[in-house]
């Protein structure tokens, strides 16, 4: 894998994990997953008022990995939420 597909399409998925696992601790760490889902709803809009979508293309990149970071740091959070409730229910006789 090259460097550019890594840093496209790989590199943002780690930053929201890792962005995701350092605020575990914080209660309302899910704000952090909100804000990400945010930019990229405001890119994703951003990109459909351009006036030709062949020569913004960076643009395009920006809107995909705004939605990888938000994948990847809904997915630790998830994660989390799942352990917390397995922990947390009893063990059956």
């Amino acid at each position: 894998m090259n460097g550019m597909a890594f840093f496209v399409y790989v590199f943002p998925h780690l930053l929201g994990a890792f962005l995701r696992a350092l605020l575990l601790k914080w209660k309302k760490g899910y704000l952090l997953s909100c804000v990400f889902a945010l930019i990229a709803v405001i890119v994703w809009i951003w990109t459909k008022s351009l006036a030709d979508h062949g020569t913004e293309g960076t643009i395009l990149l920006w809107a995909l990995m705004a939605i990888e970071l938000t994948v990847g740091s809904c997915v630790v959070g998830g994660l989390s939420l799942l352990l917390k409730k397995r922990r947390k229910t009893p063990d059956l006789p």
